[in-house]
């Protein structure tokens, strides 16, 4: 293996560990946004959200199966603790839930499924030799990243609408 190929194959693997271990805290963040969400349509959308994106997680641990790489388990911890940590923000409410919060989550699950496309289109862009995928796989999984993006923009429309009626 030459030099060139192996720096190639540590990067490729540094790259999909942290996209692993942001695909955990994102998913997390959305299942609890799911549950808590104010209005209950959002939360049955987000519910469905939930449910394509820890398909999505599985879709990447295969990948990294494929490839050989197994998640970062210091990565994960860190970036799981950080989620926890976001969640403690004051939000002016001490026992109820603000709607605030609701548009600030659904603008941080944007910017975490805008990083999923972004993966998706990388590993498209890194062609089939690298990836060991498919690549109609991999303009699916692309495909569903921008159909969650326009979903959660939907969504945080109606939230940031809502705030004016709180």
């Amino acid at each position: 293996m030459t030099p060139q190929v192996a720096e190639a194959r540590r990067l490729l693997r540094t790259y999909l560990r942290d996209h692993d271990s942001g695909a955990v805290a994102g998913a997390r963040r959305l299942g609890s946004t799911a549950r808590s969400h104010r209005d209950p349509q959002v939360r049955a959308e987000l519910s469905r959200l939930h449910t394509e994106v820890e398909e999505d997680r599985r879709s990447l641990a295969a990948v990294m199966e494929r490839l050989d790489i197994t998640p970062d388990p210091v990565k994960r911890l860190a970036i799981l603790a950080g989620e926890q940590l976001g969640r403690l923000k004051p939000n002016g409410f001490l026992s109820q839930r603000s709607p605030l919060t609701d548009v600030v989550e659904l603008e941080a699950l944007s910017m975490a499924v805008t990083g999923k496309l972004r993966l998706w289109e990388t590993l498209e862009a890194l062609g089939p030799d690298a990836t060991l995928t498919d690549p109609a796989e991999l303009r699916r999984l692309r495909d569903r990243a921008l159909d969650h993006r326009e979903r959660l923009g939907r969504l945080h429309a109606a939230s940031a609408k809502a705030l004016t009626q709180a």
